[in-house]
């Protein structure tokens, strides 16, 4: 198992391509504030989140998910984190709505909630069973 980014070069890892760019993401990660791009080479390319989640699940080779995916399969002993004391760079997040219409009140606490809580939670998908409920009671209150 790798102990530094400068031995990564020798691992495998499964590609997920960039719909962006139409090539395999590099890995990337957070070292005293400057990102360093580590491209690695491997046999598996995938598109898709769950995909590449599911390769590295089979032990296919490395991934570098979104912690919110695989935050349960560390936790179960699933997937093994590699490099725990090099941070990946943070990923935007976006929340989209209709631009010409009013934002009700409870989308903007909503959405304001949300903002502090991907700041604040150290792994977001330990707070994300707190949303169902909050979730469901907005849908209750759309209108049919």
């Amino acid at each position: 198992m790798p102990a530094r980014l400068d031995e990564l070069t020798g691992h495998v890892a499964v590609n997920c391509m960039c719909a962006q760019t139409g090539r395999a993401a590099d890995f990337d990660f957070q070292v005293d504030g400057d990102t360093f791009n580590v491209p690695l080479g491997g046999f598996v390319q995938v598109s898709d989140e769950h995909a590449y989640l599911e390769c590295g699940l089979r032990g296919l080779g490395l991934i570098q998910p979104p912690r919110a995916l695989a935050q349960p399969y560390l936790d179960s002993g699933r997937l093994r984190e590699v490099l725990p004391d090099y941070r990946p760079a943070a990923m935007p997040v976006s929340v989209a709505y209709l631009r010409h219409r009013r934002v009700p009140p409870r989308v903007r606490a909503f959405v304001n909630w949300l903002a502090e809580l991907f700041e604040t939670a150290r792994h977001v998908s330990h707070e994300l069973p707190r949303l169902c409920p909050i979730l469901r009671g907005m849908e209750a209150d759309e209108p049919a």
